[in-house]
């Protein structure tokens, strides 16, 4: 656009899993991908620039846990038989505002590297669970599912923040 601003878009992944802990039970979290962001950037000085968009993705966060051994699931004790697999979500907004600042101006040269450091904002995320045992159905296990997923909700409902790091390549087409 000019020297001063830019518009650019970009698409990203994560092409791994995370194992994260969540009272007592281990899960394989799946992060969403791929996200779409589309900024605006301003370069007040040389390389220097400050980043503001939107980040899009349209996949929630996946965590799966295969039990290996009994877990306390709200008040209550349950083997992985009983269980089977426990499959949850957390949802957030599919679009969150993103700011960032970065090094690095893909206008400046045909070829270039850039590095940017950001982060969108969303909501409170939303947690759900299941499970796939025998135990799935009955109404006693599903309070104590329930409690514990209250429980994990009153851990990540402070999690507003989705850190962002890039680095690449950039690669002027025309002009």
């Amino acid at each position: 656009m000019t020297d001063l601003v830019g518009l650019r878009g970009g698409l990203s992944g994560v092409p791994f899993d995370v194992n994260v802990e969540a009272d007592g039970v281990d899960y394989d979290l799946d992060l969403p991908s791929p996200r779409i962001l589309l900024v605006a950037d301003f370069y007040p000085t040389g390389p220097l620039r400050l980043s503001g968009g939107l980040m899009v993705s349209t996949e929630d966060f996946r965590m799966d846990a295969k039990l290996i051994e009994p877990v306390e699931i709200g008040n209550n004790t349950y083997t992985p038989d009983e269980v089977g697999t426990l499959t949850g979500t957390v949802a957030v907004r599919n679009a969150s505002p993103y700011v960032g600042i970065g090094v690095g101006n893909p206008t400046a040269k045909r070829v270039g590297f850039f590095f940017e450091a950001g982060a969108a904002f969303h909501d409170n995320p939303e947690v759900s669970a299941q499970a796939d045992g025998p135990v799935s159905t009955d109404p006693g296990f599903q309070a104590d599912l329930d409690a514990e997923v209250r429980d994990i909700q009153d851990d990540v409902e402070n999690l507003v923040v989705y850190p962002v790091l890039s680095l690449g390549v950039s690669v002027r087409v025309g002009g």
